[in-house]
């Protein structure tokens, strides 16, 4: 029973797929609605073309789904398990697909170009590019959809029953989910905030794979900083960049890989700060790069949050909404290392691409990852060249999951279009020889290019830029579009 509009509708339909061949036969009725009695049934797919009948006896050819090769169904997300099972992606892989899709209310099939990626053993990434569309799917062991984004949950728990001959009956109940559903909220205890990323604190709390939770977190200043009025060495010691944290994620476990999917962040106030702190900076005289000069001159800058979202500084100019977490990452093996500092751990690489609808791969050490995030920003220009990005309080959402047995060395990050790594070291050409050499590793273990093929191509269509250049390390990131991929 679905609902158009505010009437009620009975739609009753069976589905046959030859899991080898990807042959298909869909039989599907609806009643009710504004419509009248709607019938549907096709034949087709694994590439040999579609018969379609909807009010006629025998079905004809539909020249129009020409290639495509599996159905898909606009009510129920169970039907992307076809197209999973035959694209069968490795862990990082996408992959490209035409789908016969029938669109709720009116039973009529269109033919849909689809793209999926695999995030993690259980997660994929799925796209439709004519439309802009694009959702997190959670399947299970037999690939079928669990969770589809927000908006749709499996509430049958029982099993797929599998013939000998591989084929599948699915008979769907989804359930459309409440997108404001209360998520778990993440406050570190008494604002006992942690300055270190390391194996010494006990976790704060603890999160199943999967688990969708609200981590909340206080700016680099701690909250501290409010007003041009004041000077930045008068509040801030050493304590600064203020994380919360450690998060144990079930599962965990030394040599594997950590997942972080970032699905939002909200602002928790309507102003950023950014200010000039004595020796520290791209442009100044700093304890590592020392010279003669003194300090520039200690100045805060407030920005207010407009109606377009953007943040401006007084009548002068409004920088656009763009978030990310500048400092996210594990526990090292046994060092604590300093929350300003970026390392293989991750910790504070200003990377702007730390943000919402990407995945960040970071590696394990210990049970339960032991995971850290703290130090958004509203926006930051690449290289933070000033040392202070717009900084804000914020809460993140997050979901984790765990690629197991499998070992990274440095930070790596995923989005729909891109493959990164993020490597920090000084000088800056080393930090850049990690990025693009870890690059290349991860094109020859887990896409089966040659290494110097790799190397390359890296060489030709890989791009890099500066997260910060201020830092302990300077970090920069290299990338590779996806499509190099395929």
């Amino acid at each position: 029973m679905l609902v158009e509009g505010t009437l009620p509708v009975s739609l009753t339909y069976r589905v046959d797929i030859d899991r080898e061949s990807g042959h298909t036969r869909f039989d599907g009725r609806m009643r009710g609605g504004v419509a009248p009695e709607q019938r549907l049934r096709m034949f087709g797919g694994g590439g040999d073309g579609w018969r379609v009948s909807t009010s006629t006896p025998e079905p004809s050819c539909a020249p129009e789904l020409h290639g495509a090769y599996c159905i898909d169904l606009g009510w129920t997300p169970l039907t992307n398990t076809f197209a999973i099972w035959h694209l069968d992606l490795p862990i990082g892989g996408s992959g490209d697909i035409t789908a016969a899709w029938v669109p709720f209310p009116i039973l009529t099939p269109n033919p849909a170009r689809q793209r999926y990626t695999r995030l993690s053993e259980r997660r994929y990434r799925y796209e439709q590019p004519d439309i802009d569309f694009t959702a997190d799917l959670e399947v299970d062991d037999h690939g079928f959809v669990l969770t589809y984004g927000t908006i749709w949950e499996r509430v049958s728990s029982a099993k797929p029953a599998a013939s000998e001959r591989g084929h599948r009956t699915l008979a769907a109940t989804p359930k459309e989910r409440d997108v404001s559903e209360n998520l778990r909220d993440i406050r570190q205890p008494d604002d006992a905030y942690q300055y270190t990323f390391g194996p010494y604190a006990e976790p704060i709390t603890r999160v199943s794979q999967g688990e969708p939770v609200r981590i909340h977190t206080v700016d680099a200043f701690g909250d501290l900083l409010t007003s041009d009025t004041q000077r930045p060495s008068d509040l801030l010691g050493p304590y600064l960049n203020p994380q919360t944290g450690p998060i144990y994620v079930e599962g965990a476990q030394p040599g594997d890989t950590l997942l972080v999917h970032i699905d939002a962040i909200e602002a928790t106030r309507d102003w950023a700060v950014s200010c000039l702190v004595p020796f520290f900076g791209g442009l100044t005289s700093t304890n590592l790069t020392r010279t003669l000069q003194a300090p520039l001159e200690e100045r805060v800058w407030v920005y207010n949050r407009t109606s377009s979202g953007g943040f401006q500084y007084k009548d002068r100019w409004e920088i656009p909404w763009a978030p990310f977490f500048g400092t996210i990452g594990t526990s090292p093996h046994i060092e604590a290392i300093s929350s300003l500092a970026p390392g293989a751990h991750g910790g504070n690489m200003d990377v702007p691409d730390v943000t919402v609808g990407n995945t960040i791969h970071l590696p394990v050490h210990h049970p339960g990852a032991l995971f850290y995030t703290g130090d958004a920003h509203a926006a930051q220009g690449q290289g933070e060249v000033c040392g202070v990005a717009l900084e804000i309080s914020a809460v993140g959402t997050f979901r984790f999951d765990v690629i197991k047995g499998k070992t990274i060395a440095w930070p790596r990050i995923e989005s729909a279009t891109e493959i990164m790594v993020v490597g920090s070291a000084r000088p800056m050409e080393d930090a850049a020889r990690i990025a693009y050499t870890e690059l290349v590793g991860w094109l020859a273990v887990d896409y089966g290019f040659d290494p110097l093929d790799a190397y390359q191509l890296v060489s030709q269509a890989g791009s890099l830029y500066v997260g910060n250049m201020v830092d302990t390390t300077y970090s920069l990131v290299a990338k590779l579009p996806k499509r190099y991929l395929e």
